[in-house]
């Protein structure tokens, strides 16, 4: 590692947290410099505006848990699998990257609007793809009912997930898996056929 790569991973963890307190429009070149300890025009070193570090923040987010879902739709998977395997990824990443998710979560539109490229759309529509094929794949071996539409699922599923925060569960000593265990029941048992 550089000495350039720790103080840039530094600015985007300080910006991560300061965005996700006050938003990305509220929140100023100044205040993230401040934050880290060098002055406003230093930070244009590293990123060419407060925007790009905002895409940089939630860029990290989303590479990380795509890299999951591509590991785990490379392999061929029972559909309750599979969405077990998709739930735990999902909640590691938002473990992770708290921040990143709470920014993605609020301030998509100002990501997508402001994003160079179509990088974080691409991303959001890959998300949801994954979800969509798992769960297609499940209605048609008849492990998902078909009562409810695809969407629907997903929307509930993903709007849950990355709503949550496992911290939250206090001194428990894996609350990423104490969690998923209680999403995948609802999840699981909530929307599946009986075995």
């Amino acid at each position: 590692m550089t000495d350039e790569q720790p103080r840039r991973a530094l600015i985007l963890a300080s910006a991560a947290r300061l965005f996700a307190q006050k938003g990305i429009a509220a929140t100023t070149v100044r205040e993230i410099a401040d934050s880290v300890g060098v002055l406003s025009g230093s930070l244009y070193h590293h990123f060419p505006s407060k925007d790009a570090i905002a895409g940089e923040v939630v860029h990290g987010y989303l590479r990380e848990l795509l890299t999951g879902y591509r590991e785990i739709s490379s392999r061929d998977l029972d559909p309750r699998e599979a969405v077990r395997e998709l739930v735990i990824t999902s909640l590691e990443a938002v473990h992770r990257h708290p921040h990143a998710t709470e920014i993605y979560q609020r301030e998509m539109r100002h990501l997508y609007t402001h994003s160079p490229g179509n990088e974080l759309v691409e991303a959001a529509n890959e998300v949801k793809l994954t979800w969509l094929s798992v769960l297609a794949k499940g209605r048609e071996q008849g492990v998902f009912q078909r009562t409810v539409p695809l969407w629907v699922l997903f929307r509930f599923i993903r709007d849950t997930l990355f709503h949550s925060d496992p911290d939250q569960l206090g001194d428990t000593t894996d609350p990423v898996n104490t969690l998923a265990s209680a999403y995948l029941a609802t999840f699981l048992e909530g929307f599946a056929t009986a075995r």
